[in-house]
This record gives C-alpha cells, structure tokens and sequence, in this order.
C-alpha cells in the first residue's frame, strides 16, 4: 500500500482529530475575520491598519486550511474507506 494511501486511511479513521479540526479551523476563520474588521473600523487608515489586516487574512487563510482538512477527513476521506478495494 502507497504510503499516501495509507496516510489518507490514517486520516479518515480518526473523525474525532478531523472535528477539531473543522472546529479549529473555524475559530481561526473568526478571529480573522473580526481582526480585518476591527482593523478596519478602529484603526486610522495608514501602514499599521494594513498590516493588521493582512494578518487577519493570513489567520483565515490558515483557518480555511485547516476547517477544509477536518471537512475533508469527516465526508470525503471517509468515502474513499468505503470504496477502497485493496482492503480485499
């Protein structure tokens, strides 16, 4: 078996680390969102205000990422266990 294959079954075999995942990853989408938007209604518009807010969308970004990983090993991967015929 393919080391990514095995990799992927890993993933898909663990929903609870998959939840936090999605979970996580939501949290850290929030949080960017409300730094782009404090940045925006609470700090004068110069350098500092972009910045802020480039970090705001480095963290939904990241939070992105890591809700789409949870998504991911909660339906998909999970699918591909069912239909995987090497198990035979």
């Amino acid at each position: 078996m393919s080391s990514t294959r095995q990799r992927l079954r890993q993933i898909a075999d663990n929903p609870r680390t998959s939840l936090h995942c999605v979970l996580g990853g939501t949290s850290i989408g929030c949080a960017g969102i409300l730094t782009v938007y404090g940045a925006e209604k609470l700090l004068p518009s110069s350098a500092a205000q972009e910045l802020v807010a480039a970090g705001g969308l480095l963290f939904i970004g990241a939070g992105t990422l890591m809700a789409l990983r949870g998504y991911f090993g909660l339906s998909i991967l999970r699918l591909f266990r069912l239909f995987d015929d090497s198990q035979h």
